[in-house]
Order: structure tokens, then C-alpha cells, then sequence
């Protein structure tokens, strides 16, 4: 009874100090490009429908140095985030999440292909694609949004035969333009290198929960703590440590089999889950679906770029452009 109602006082001073921080990928905005994966009758007639919803207008550029700026973002923080990785490994592999490992091995690729983005990407070209007149990306070029839609529904692509039917499909409503065409591999590139961001930086936030979790259980260890101590360490880590649910889950782990030294903070650990009506096991499978989830897109986001740079965009132009289509039809 004592325990539990130290228990109740320190979670009302948690809950007065510290602002319970949603888990990685909860901000919608922000989270990794999860669509529901369509079969290929459906995402053609996805194709259909969004080019019957996406109306172009003018050529304005206003959105120009805002594609810019988030190319600039996601090399900064795929180069931050490469180099976190890097000496983790170096320190303890188990707490890197699986999705890493495509990065770190194949970070060459991202690296070529967000030059390639850059290079590619000129004010003048950019000048030449309509944008969108409404919707959530309005101001941004139809093809980029095209491209979103694309990624988000094939879990970053497939294959070639995939781009080419999803671009045929959408023209049977509305054709692009041969400036459209040709912004396909750019736009792709930029959509993928987004998630490729995303991914890692919710790996980089787990990776630090997973490392405080880890710092934490260690000194419980060397403090041997008595069921006072305990309280007061506790107190201490929730103070300066947002009572997170990957955090929480972590430092169980780092905890268990470690002998009856800690069996207090571990006591004090499950009551305040209990208090919490937080369901480890649960925490637990969604935590490693979401692991598994994010390590398969990954590997198709490397994968489609390692594609994207081995097609021959002449080719998909050619078979994709109405104009060329017509032109082919004409013996003069």
C-alpha cells in the first residue's frame, strides 16, 4: 500500500513536469509512407481516380525553394543520422533498429542519389511543370503528388512495369506533359530519399530511448539499490527522462536477469504500468511489427533507387509520352 501510493505522487509530479511525448511515427505529418498497398488492377484504378482530383494550373514557382529546402533537410539528416548509426555499431549493435542495416550498407547509393536529385533539379525545368490549383499540396508540382501517391501505395515502388502502367493508367484521363515525363525520375527520387528520412529519424529517436534505457539500467545495477533507493533513482529518471513507452519497455529488458538487486526498481517498473494501464506485451508487438514494417520498405526504398539509376529514361519516355505515340502512328 505504501508503495502503491508512493507510486500515485510521483506519477502526478510526472505528469506535472513532463509532457508524455507521443511514440515515433505518431505525427501524421511526419510519419513514414505506410499507404495501404494496392494490387495492380486497384492501383491502376487509383491512377485513374486521383488524375480525375488533381487539377493543374499555372506554372508558378513559389514552391521551388520549399522542394529546395526539404532536399537540403533530408541529406542533412540522413547524413546525421548515417553517422549516429555508425558509432552505435561500433558500441552495441542490439540497440540499432533492424532498419538501419540498409543504410549503413548501402548509404553510397543515397548519397548518389540525393546528388542527383540536386543536379537535376533546376529553377528553370522546375519553372516548366504545373502545380497543383488545390488540395494539400497545392503550389507543388502534379507530378510530385503523382509520385506520393505512387510510393505510398506500392511500398516504394516494385518495378519498371509498375511506373509505366501507373503513368499510362493516370494519362487515360489526364496526359502529362513531356516536361512531366521526364520530372518522373526526379520526383521519385525526392519522394523516396522523404521516406527514407522519416524512417530514420524514427530509428534515430528509438535508438536514443533505447540508449538512455540502457544508461539507466546500468546504473540501477551499480547502485544495488534497496526499495528506497529504488523510489529515489526512480524519481530521478523521470525527471529528467519522458516516461516513453519504448524508453519504459527498454529498461525492463536492461533489467531483467540481472539478480535481486534491481528486483525493486523492477517492482516499482511494473506497478507504475499497472497505474499507467500500459500493456508491455503489447507495446512489445507493436514495437517489432513496426521494426519489421519500416526494415521491408527500406529495403525497397534502396532497392528502387538502385532501380531508378539503372533505367534508361529514354525508353520511358518513349513509352509513356502521347505525343511519341502519335508521332509513331504517322508513316510521314
Amino acid at each position: 500500500m505504501k508503495g502503491e501510493l508512493w507510486l500515485r505522487r510521483l506519477t502526478g509530479i510526472i505528469r506535472s513536469k513532463v509532457k508524455v511525448p507521443v511514440l515515433p511515427g505518431d505525427d501524421v505529418s511526419e510519419a513514414p509512407l505506410h499507404g495501404e498497398k494496392f494490387a495492380s488492377d486497384r492501383l491502376l484504378e487509383h491512377a485513374k481516380y486521383i488524375a480525375h482530383t488533381q487539377e493543374a494550373g499555372g506554372f508558378e514557382r513559389i514552391f521551388f525553394q520549399s522542394l529546395l529546402i526539404q532536399l537540403t533537410g533530408n541529406k542533412e539528416i540522413l547524413e546525421r543520422t548515417h553517422d549516429e548509426f555508425t558509432q552505435a555499431l561500433k558500441t552495441d549493435k542490439t540497440l540499432l533498429p533492424s532498419s538501419t542495416e540498409w543504410l549503413l550498407d548501402n548509404y553510397y547509393i543515397v548519397s548518389g542519389q540525393l546528388r542527383q536529385v540536386r543536379q537535376d533539379l533546376s529553377r528553370g525545368f522546375y519553372k516548366l511543370l504545373p502545380k497543383l490549383k488545390s488540395g494539400p499540396l497545392r503550389g507543388y508540382p502534379r507530378v510530385y503528388a503523382m509520385a506520393l501517391e505512387l510510393i505510398s501505395h506500392t511500398d516504394s515502388l516494385e518495378d519498371y512495369k509498375t511506373l509505366v502502367d501507373f503513368v499510362n493508367s493516370y494519362q487515360t484521363v489526364a496526359a502529362l506533359s513531356s516536361a512531366e515525363l521526364w520530372a518522373v525520375p526526379i520526383m521519385l527520387r525526392m519522394v523516396l530519399l522523404d521516406n527514407l528520412r522519416r524512417i530514420m529519424q524514427e530509428a534515430a529517436s528509438t535508438l536514443k530511448k533505447r540508449q538512455a534505457a540502457n544508461l539507466w539500467a546500468n546504473r540501477f545495477v551499480r547502485h544495488k539499490a534497496s526499495e528506497k533507493q529504488a523510489s529515489r533513482l526512480i524519481g530521478q529518471m523521470f525527471e529528467t527522462q519522458s516516461p516513453d513507452q519504448v524508453f519504459l519497455v527498454w529498461l525492463l529488458r536492461g533489467l531483467r536477469d540481472r539478480g535481486p538487486d534491481v528486483v525493486p526498481v523492477i517492482r516499482w517498473l511494473e506497478l507504475y504500468l499497472v497505474q499507467e494501464d500500459i500493456n508491455l506485451e503489447e507495446v512489445i508487438k507493436a514495437q517489432n511489427q513496426l521494426q519489421a514494417t519500416n526494415r521491408v520498405t527500406t529495403g525497397n526504398i534502396v532497392n528502387s533507387l538502385r532501380l531508378l539509376s539503372s533505367l534508361d529514361w529514354t525508353e520511358f519516355f518513349e513509352s509513356t509520352s502521347l505525343v511519341e505515340r502519335i508521332l509513331r502512328q504517322d508513316p510521314s
